[in-house]
Formats: structure tokens, sequence, C-alpha cells
């Protein structure tokens, strides 16, 4: 009797853009594929969060639509926290907080700072340790009031703030939001500090350096991005072990933004599927000819 071929199935830990766009790619090329993230949604960098009916993205602002698409294509489980990883007969194993699960996946993809990648896979450490990343502490604020500034974005070039983003609402109104972003030194210095306690130091850094009356927040949050900004990056667009079936991508093998996250996580699904890499689109530039 002839067994019938097993579709590859491929394990993504890791649901921002880079490992999102990944798991797309190889499903929409016929292979079975699941991502597992640690967090309530999908995004990864490019997070959102909503309080007191007022929206804030903290992370990539305006990528949203984008993460939405990627994630209706493929099956996302949400709150798991794989905590390691091992290779048996057949795949990978995937534990979710010291407990197997039952499946073995063919392959596995690994979308996650490098820092993380190496915790599940020791064995990276070689190929990934020149990868630098640095932390962003970051602040959340609900206002009841508006601060009476038309400006969307304040750029600090001194202190402990870098900058400050406006948040669009879908429902406007006298209510307002915004996201701090602590300065590199202070977020470095400070990044274990208690996220609440540098949430308010910096609302107030940032009240005193706009030097006007704001109301009492009804928001206010700290969030620590332990590996925001890519400092130096590996160098090529994702890295893959065919003997293996692991690959590892994210922004960080290229820069820190979701251009580069999109980028390296289709050239991992291509090394994956061994097809050629899509070229990236590119606007076509309108000329005009003088007559």
């Amino acid at each position: 009797m002839i067994m019938p071929r097993r579709i590859p199935d491929i394990a993504v830990i890791g649901a921002g853009v880079a490992g999102l766009a990944c798991a797309e790619r190889l499903a929409e090329n016929g292979l079975q594929v699941v991502v597992f993230d640690k967090g309530r949604q999908p995004g990864g960098r490019v997070a959102h969060r909503s309080r007191f009916g007022l929206s804030f993205e903290h992370g990539a602002p305006g990528q949203r639509p984008l993460v939405e698409r990627l994630a209706s294509r493929v099956p996302v489980m949400n709150r798991c926290r794989v905590t390691s990883v091992e290779q048996v007969a057949g795949g990978w194993r995937l534990f979710l907080d010291g407990r197997p699960l039952p499946r073995v996946h063919t392959g596995l993809v690994l979308a996650m700072p490098a820092v993380q990648a190496v915790s599940l896979a020791p064995e990276l450490a070689d190929v990934l340790r020149d990868v630098v990343m640095q932390p962003t502490l970051s602040v959340l604020v609900g206002l009841p009031g508006s601060l009476g500034r038309a400006v969307e974005r304040i750029q600090f070039r001194t202190g402990s703030l870098k900058l400050a983003i406006r948040q669009h609402n879908d429902r406007p109104g006298s209510s307002e939001a915004w996201v701090l972003h602590a300065a590199d030194d202070f977020s470095r210095d400070n990044l274990e500090c208690d996220p609440d306690a540098v949430a308010r130091h910096l609302w107030d850094r940032f009240v005193a350096a706009l030097g006007i009356a704001a109301p009492n927040p009804v928001y206010l949050r700290g969030h620590r991005w332990r590996y925001a900004r890519t400092e130096k990056p590996l160098g090529r667009n994702c890295w893959q072990d065919p003997a293996r079936n692991l690959g590892v991508c994210g922004d960080w093998c290229l820069g820190h933004g979701v251009d580069e996250a999109l980028a390296s996580g289709r050239a991992l699904a291509a090394r994956i599927l061994g097809i050629p890499e899509r070229p990236v689109r590119q606007p076509l530039a309108l000329t005009e000819r003088r007559v």
C-alpha cells in the first residue's frame, strides 16, 4: 500500500508581523501552519490597547489593518506561552508552561527577538551573538479633557522623554489619549523599575516640558518594551537550518521596522518552500515630460 505523503506542518512561535507574514506565505502555498503567541492578541511590536473608550497604538502606529489581514489568514493561538521546544523523531515538540503538546510539527519557525530565540534554541547562540537590541519604556495616558494643543507629535531633544504621540480614536470627543516614549538612556537605566512609577515620572516630565496645567489622567500605565529597537541587526533577511527544519525571522534581521519584518518573514517562507523570493513591489514613480 502506498502511504500518503505527509503535508509539512510548521509551528510558528511569535505572532508579530514577521511570524504572521511567514505563516501566511506558507499557508497560501499549501502547508499546514499554526502560530503560537503569548500575547492577548496578534501583532507583537504593532501593539494596540483600548481603555475607557480610548485607543492606544504603543508600537508601530497605523499598522493594525496589516496585522488583522495577516492574522485572519492563518490559525493563531493567543495566550500560549511556549517555554521550551524539543527536536524529536518526526520534527519538533512544543511545551506550554512546561507541558508538552501532543502534536509534533515537522518544522519550526522562531519569529521573536534574537535573545528569546536563543533561550528556546541555545544552539542559535553562535548565529545570533552579534545582534544587539535596545529597550524602550513607554507610557499610555488617557485624559478626561484635551490638552488644547493642535500638535500630533512632539519630539524632545533632552531629558527623560524622546517622543510623544497623540492617538487617533474612533470616538473623538473631549477626551484625549497620548503615548509617551522615554529617551534611550533613561530606558536602559530604568528598565527594571516599576512601570507605573516610570509612567508617573514621565507624565510629570511631559507636563512640565509643555508648561501646562493638565487634567489628571483617567488612565496612566507604563509599558516595558524590552526589545524595542535594533542597534545591530543580523545582517541577513532570515536564518534557516534546512537539515533541522528550523528557521528564524524578525525585523531585527534587517533593522527594526514593519517593512523589515515583512521582508524577513516572507524570505524565510520562501526558503522553507524552496521557491524564489518574490520581489518587493515598489510604487511606480510618475514623471512628467515638459513640452
